[in-house]
């Protein structure tokens, strides 16, 4: 009977966006296993846990430091006022530490469970279904934006170092712009904001990911390797090699119907783009949480759009893509958020 209740408490505990997001899980995995292609989600998951294990450990430890400094400083500026209710929110809507620390954990966990099962998928798609989609994208790309965009902003962008570097380094983003907005919702100790933050990347992966089994393509960077010879020269040349190179080791074993390993952060760039739906996504809790964080998303967003094409990572219409499920995504997962019976006041809280 106490087993049978933990269970049901357990059961109980499970948010609706998180059930929709073990459903998406167990149709990706059953996909691949029905395939005869294995599923490795315990070896992921732990290499996705270590590769941001420093992170979760610096924001726990400092907001110790933080969040004692946030409960004496008496500001007695207006300016001084409001940029501590930017940073630190409301204090009469703060939870106790031990509760915003269970939160993150939990999102964490999430969060590496969603990308374990993102990237065994991922690395499957050739096998689970061999169609290469690139010319009804290049078709697409050419019915929206024309035939003359894409090909100056590689020219552009490969004959002005400047440039190059610029893009590249705002490209590899590094998971920068999302930890800073889940560094805003702790600070705050929001509970809501984290969970808006991690549900929402959490459906926006998952969801594309399956998109892009539905149709996919490998991006003119593998289509058109000489083009984009000059990429290896970039920060973003050995991100692409890699994905590369993992592939070409993979397709054998996949042709064949053998299982492969998952590998973090491999695969084939194709339709749609997550490098743009991240962005959005981050930009688009940020209109509600912090608009002025919304206007550097914004900024970053469209840098982020004319790299992946400049690169060669996708095609313009993948971009556009990206952006629309990450839109959907983060507005499904707000609305379920902003129900939640647990809240008795309007969120999220105003600045």
């Amino acid at each position: 009977m106490g087993a049978g209740r933990w269970i049901l408490r357990v059961v109980r505990a499970i948010r609706p966006e998180e059930w929709l997001l073990v459903g998406l899980w167990i149709f990706g995995a059953g996909w691949c296993l029905s395939a005869g292609l294995g599923f490795d989600f315990r070896a992921v998951f732990v290499r996705y846990l270590k590769y941001f294990a420093s992170f979760g450990l610096l924001m726990v430890i400092s907001s110790r430091i933080l969040f004692v400094f946030a409960e004496t400083w008496r500001p007695r500026a207006p300016l001084l006022q409001k940029v501590k209710r930017i940073v630190f929110g409301d204090p009469q809507s703060w939870v106790s530490m031990s509760a915003i620390d269970l939160e993150f954990g939990r999102g964490l966990l999430l969060l590496f469970a969603n990308l374990a099962v993102y990237s065994n998928i991922k690395v499957r798609i050739p096998a689970l279904n061999p169609e290469i989609g690139d010319a009804l994208y290049q078709a697409w790309d050419s019915a929206i934006f024309g035939d003359a965009f894409a090909p100056w902003l590689e020219h552009y962008t490969q004959n002005n170092e400047f440039v190059r570097t610029f893009l590249a380094n705002t490209y590899n983003h590094g998971y920068v712009w999302m930890i800073a907005l889940l560094w805003i919702g702790y600070l705050r100790r929001d509970i809501m904001a984290l969970r808006w933050v991690f549900g929402a990347t959490c459906l926006t992966y998952i969801t594309a990911i399956l998109v892009t089994v539905g149709y996919p393509s490998m991006g003119p960077f593998f289509m058109e390797p000489e083009r984009f010879a000059w990429v290896n020269e970039s920060r973003v040349g050995g991100a692409q090699r890699f994905i590369k190179k993992v592939y070409t080791e993979n397709l054998p074993m996949l042709q064949a119907g053998l299982p492969v390993k998952g590998r973090p952060f491999a695969g084939i760039a194709a339709f749609p783009s997550l490098h743009v739906g991240h962005m959005v996504v981050m930009g688009y809790i940020a209109i509600r949480l912090l608009p002025l964080y919304a206007l550097v998303m914004l900024v970053v967003t469209s840098i982020t759009f004319l790299a992946t094409i400049a690169f060669g990572w996708h095609y313009a219409v993948d971009a556009l893509a990206g952006a629309i499920i990450a839109v959907i995504c983060a507005e499904f997962v707000y609305q379920i958020v902003k129900r939640d019976p647990s809240r008795s006041q309007g969120w999220p809280p105003k600045c």
